[in-house]
């Protein structure tokens, strides 16, 4: 019974020696492999080896989406050639690939030969861009709505897409007022949902397209509000919100650029001088700001007066144009004195032309009426009878 113990115990001792000699392997191991993987994880030559696959799955994944997009417009053409109409959902499908056919391509050129991208190349890959999403925006049918598009396009700003802020931007001042007022609403709806976490690139990107875009000059004249947000966010920084430009560059205001403006123009500078009388009123503004908005109310009201008086220019006015301008200038006779004085200058114009005809011709030099009295009266008295 004696040696079966003995036995027992000394294979046991080895037992529990061999256990901790794996154990020791064991730790000795996983050190030895991590310190192993952590190397050639951070070697030159695994990191080169994995951008290489990444840049081979990311030009796999575009030539397939090019394959696809390409199989949709080959399909699409097929139909037209064969003599059938495409359904507007049709014409919006191959918009779309055709898009997608242009974008991947120039993403495979600039991706295999980076020496193409330069900043006239840039400009020209971001004009087709631009160019194939307005088409894509036209085929989809909704341009005539506008509050639709202001949607669309309050949606691009608030997700910072350059390209499909410009391309709607395009597609709705071609418009006119209406898609300019759309244009100027979309800004402020962005603002108002995102506050001051609205990207600073969104709003310059919006900005400079208003500034140097297409329809720059539209914007200058007949949006003055939304062209001068625009000069004050185009480059780095924030400029100010839409709402803070109503009634902006009153210090360059003129007759002309009242009767030019929209009506929701005019109605922000309505709402301008509006805001400069209550401050003019308040106990509690300075004397510097009531006279900051003195200067303003009387600028505004002047020239709602001038452009209403002065025939020339306000013959081409619509009917709600002329409404504004009325609630601009007030219940005040200024717009009578100016009306009376242009009427008199242009009487008078051709009062001298008739006197100067019948001195050519005395046969048609009648005699001064009654009225002709009463007229010359008129006029000596500054318009005013």
């Amino acid at each position: 019974f004696f040696i079966p113990r003995v036995l027992k115990g000394t294979m046991s001792a080895v037992g529990n020696i061999g256990n901790m000699i794996s154990g020791v392997g064991g730790t000795i191991g996983r050190g030895l492999g991590t310190a192993a993987k952590g190397a050639v994880g951070n070697s030159n030559w695994y990191n080169n080896m994995q951008s290489g696959r990444k840049d081979i799955l990311e030009e796999r994944n575009r030539n397939r989406e090019q394959e696809r997009a390409q199989r949709i417009v080959d399909r699409l053409k097929s139909r037209q050639a064969s003599g059938r109409t495409l359904t507007e959902s049709q014409q919006l499908r191959m918009a779309r690939a055709l898009n997608t056919v242009e974008r991947m391509k120039d993403e495979n050129d600039f991706a295999s030969r980076p020496e193409l991208i330069t900043s006239e190349a840039e400009a020209k890959r971001r004009q087709r861009r631009v160019s194939a999403r307005e088409q894509e925006i036209i085929q989809s049918g909704s341009v005539d709505n506008m509050q639709a598009m202001r949607q669309q396009l309050t949606r691009a700003i608030t997700g910072n897409d350059a390209i499909a802020i410009e391309a709607y931007q395009n597609v709705m001042s071609a418009k006119g007022e209406q898609g300019r007022e759309a244009v100027h609403g979309a800004m402020e709806d962005a603002e108002a949902q995102m506050g001051v976490s609205l990207d600073p690139e969104a709003r310059q990107a919006y900005a400079s397209n208003i500034m140097n875009g297409k329809f720059a000059n539209d914007y200058k004249n007949n949006s003055r509000s939304t062209f001068e947000y625009a000069k004050a966010n185009a480059g780095d920084g924030t400029g100010g919100s839409m709402t803070s430009f109503a009634g902006a560059g009153v210090d360059s205001l003129t007759q002309q650029k009242m009767v030019d403006m929209d009506e929701a123009e005019l109605i922000r500078y309505q709402q301008a001088a509006e805001s400069a009388k209550r401050t003019m009123e308040s106990s509690d503004a300075s004397a510097e700001a009531k006279e900051s908005a003195k200067a303003t109310y009387n600028t505004i009201t002047t020239m709602a007066q001038g452009a209403l008086g002065n025939q020339r220019l306000s013959q081409g006015l619509k009917t709600s144009q002329r409404k504004v301008l009325e609630k601009i200038a007030g219940p005040s006779t200024n717009v009578l004195d100016v009306r009376g004085a242009n009427n008199a200058n242009r009487h008078t114009d051709a009062a001298m032309a008739r006197a100067a005809e019948g001195t050519r011709n005395p046969v048609r030099n009648t005699p001064r009426t009654e009225g002709q009295d009463q007229y010359e009266d008129y006029v000596q008295g500054g318009g005013r009878s």
